[in-house]
């Protein structure tokens, strides 16, 4: 009896464990590559347009290692991590028949990758399934051949099962480099392809085609051109639905490539569609973004592996989820409008905000140097704090009513606070600048969203908790509102310094393991100075076993725990490329970013109030600690920052824009304070 139950059992077990590949089998994935379009281009695609609302839409951001408008981006949809890959890709026929993509160079060149990426492993796991893979389809030019679709395929030896790259073209005189994608031609092969084919990936070349010879035409026969282009697509996407079985395949149609720069405004985000089995009606949402509507180019491998019931815990990408919305090309679109103007004006603001702030600040202490009125210099201090504080709330303004009164009600009662228990309006402003982030960041970032200071989608660098610009303000308002302010109460400064943590480190929150170092180390020498070797062992505790609660409730889809998860596997190789990624943004950042100007010209000015002011300095050590204590902390938050950070650079700027606000203003104080005294004696 045993025996027999014993048979039974390992027969099911076999059966569970191998059913889903049985299931696999019978499904296929179709990738169709629209390179280069932009949402509007849908505007012009009447039954792509009719069908958009029954499957799932969003925006991707095509980020590779080398930039967003690369072979890189077509890599990094078949790679773990953010890819590149050099343009000329040798492909040759296998004895087998099978097509063979030189992959040694591909490999060899993402050595040098930081971010580390496997090659190949969207194809190698459709393999591994038992399945086959098929490409159709060149963007070939009369100069040379492109096949960069072909990067979506292969495993992680080159190989795909089919390729149809040759004779897939016909001539045609009405295009300007005389021949066409023959699209009679890829419906046949298609329609006739092998069963066990389960990944399938056809590229529309003809929009790169016109893209390269962009130059060569007048904007106008370029439109036309363009246009004559979406509509033989569109009019292929009719004719391959009617074959199509939505209850076991899934469509994909998408742009490795960022929207064609030659189209007036056209957004650098891509359009994703999906459509077919447990597709349902509505906006695409992406657990690496963690906003609705937008996803990363990471995220189409692991789509594809969960349809096939695999795992995708290697990728750094998530599998794409559906937020049902019957109108979701209304939204993403006006999402894409709002992105990519915020994009714009963001680049133009916070350069000017840089540049302006230091000029403001050299002002205000050639003022203090030639005593000039007080009360002015403290007066225009707030000019900063005030431009953040608006800037952090102006999003306000796109929220509904009831949210909107919400966010107000808050601001009101954090203003009535700081009246309360901050005696200077600059530490006020500081104060509401903090109690505001970390309000937003409590409400999901809502703020931060929309804010030019928040983080930007289009450059892809962090889409979700609190970036750096902001996280150089709140780290700097936190260390000089409670030290400076609150030095005597011990308590209230290390359970606030506990809630920050708490804050910048939650993955459904602050989500910035950089800046959480910088703001513990810099309260780590506050606490050497302040307490005793028993203290500071408790507070390393408390501050571990924070880590470690946030490490295990947070979700397998958070940055967190992704990376946890590659230094266990990796080990100290994973350390070290993350070390290396971070200085070499910041190395890169400071050659060729505004925001190296600002912190070099930052460095200087304080360096110069430590040189010029030396008497107010020495009355501030001897009369009030804390205030200097409180620049200490800041100036150490400034530095771990830079190490810890992949932009560092940005973080460190602003923090040290607003500690010479401070340092400006309590020295300005110090000398009325001062001259005070001499007129008394």
């Amino acid at each position: 009896m045993n025996k027999k139950l014993l048979l039974i059992i390992t027969i099911l077990f076999f059966f569970s464990s191998y059913g889903f590949s049985e299931d696999a089998k019978d499904s296929r994935v179709f990738v169709f590559i629209m390179n280069r379009t932009n949402i509007d281009d849908i505007n012009k695609m009447d039954n792509f347009k009719k069908i958009i609302f029954k499957g799932a839409f969003g925006i991707m951001n095509t980020r590779a290692s080398d930039g967003y408008d690369s072979g890189g981006s077509y890599l990094t949809i078949n790679s773990t991590q953010r890819a590149f890959v050099k343009k000329n890709i040798i492909i040759n026929k296998g004895i087998d028949g099978r097509v063979k993509v030189d992959v040694n160079p591909i490999k060899k060149v993402n050595v040098k990758n930081y971010y580390s990426p496997e090659i190949g492993v969207l194809g190698d796991s459709i393999h591994e399934l038992g399945l086959k893979t098929a490409v159709f389809g060149n963007s070939d030019t009369a100069e040379s051949f492109i096949r960069l679709n072909t990067l979506l395929a292969i495993d992680s030896e080159g190989i795909i099962d089919y390729g149809f790259f040759d004779s897939i073209n016909r001539k045609n005189i009405n295009m300007p480099y005389f021949y066409s994608t023959d699209y009679n031609k890829l419906m046949s092969l298609i329609r006739n392809i092998d069963n066990e084919v389960g990944f399938l990936v056809i590229e529309f070349g003809d929009l790169n085609r016109i893209y390269q010879n962009a130059n060569n035409i007048n904007y106008d026969d370029y439109l036309h051109y363009r246009n004559k282009i979406l509509l033989d697509i569109d009019s292929f996407l009719l004719q391959f639905l009617e074959g199509f079985n939505k209850q076991k395949d899934l469509l994909i149609i998408l742009s490795p490539n960022q929207g064609d720069e030659n189209i007036s405004n056209s957004s650098k985000l891509s359009p994703v569609y999906m459509y077919g089995k447990n597709i349902p009606s509505g906006i695409i949402y992406s657990n690496t973004t963690k906003r609705k509507g937008v996803l990363s180019n990471l995220d189409i491998a692991p789509s594809i592996l969960r349809f096939f019931n695999v795992d995708t815990k290697e990728f750094d990408g998530n599998p794409l989820e559906v937020i049902e919305d019957k109108d979701n090309y209304s939204f993403v679109k006006g999402l894409s409008k709002r992105i990519d103007r915020i994009s714009y004006i963001r680049k133009i603001v916070i350069k000017r905000f840089g540049y302006i702030s230091l000029i403001l600040l050299l002002l205000l202490l050639f003022l203090l140097k030639i005593n000039f009125n007080i009360s002015i210099i403290n007066i225009s201090i707030n000019i900063i704090p005030i431009f953040t504080l608006t800037a952090i709330t102006y999003p306000i303004t796109y929220l509904s009513f009831e949210k909107a009164v919400y966010y107000m009600v808050i601001i009101l009662i954090l203003s009535m606070l700081s009246l309360k228990v901050v005696k200077d309006s600059l530490l006020r402003l500081f104060f509401l600048q903090y109690g505001v982030i970390v309000f937003d960041l409590i409400m999901g970032s809502i703020l931060i969203k929309n804010s030019i200071l928040g983080y930007d989608p289009i450059i892809g660098a962090r889409y979700f908790g609190i970036g750096n610009e902001l996280a150089g303000i709140y780290i700097v308002s936190f260390l000089l509102v409670f030290i400076s302010r609150f030095n005597e109460y011990k308590k209230i400064i290390m359970l606030t310094f506990i809630f920050s943590i708490l804050i910048l480190l939650s993955p459904n929150m602050g989500a910035n393991m950089g800046s959480t170092i910088a703001i513990s180390v810099s309260m780590f020498y506050y606490y050497i100075k302040e307490l005793k070797v028993k203290e500071i062992i408790k507070i390393l505790i408390a501050v571990t076993i924070i880590f470690l609660f946030i490490l295990y409730f947070s979700d397998t889809y958070s940055h967190l725990n992704k990376t946890f998860i590659h230094l266990i596997n990796r080990g100290y190789t994973e350390l070290f490329d993350i070390v290396i990624r971070k200085i070499s943004m910041n190395l890169k950042l400071l050659g060729i970013s505004i925001w190296s100007d600002i912190l070099y010209g930052s460095i200087v000015l304080i360096s110069f109030i430590l040189l010029v002011f030396k008497k107010e300095i020495k009355y501030i050590l001897n009369f009030n600690k804390n205030i200097l204590l409180a620049i200490d902390t800041s100036l150490i938050a400034s530095l771990i920052g830079f190490l810890f950070n992949d932009s560092g650079v940005v973080l460190s700027s602003l923090l040290n824009i607003f500690l010479l606000a401070f340092m400006i203003k309590f020295i300005s104080n110090q000398r009325k304070t001062l001259m005070m005294m001499k007129r008394g004696k």
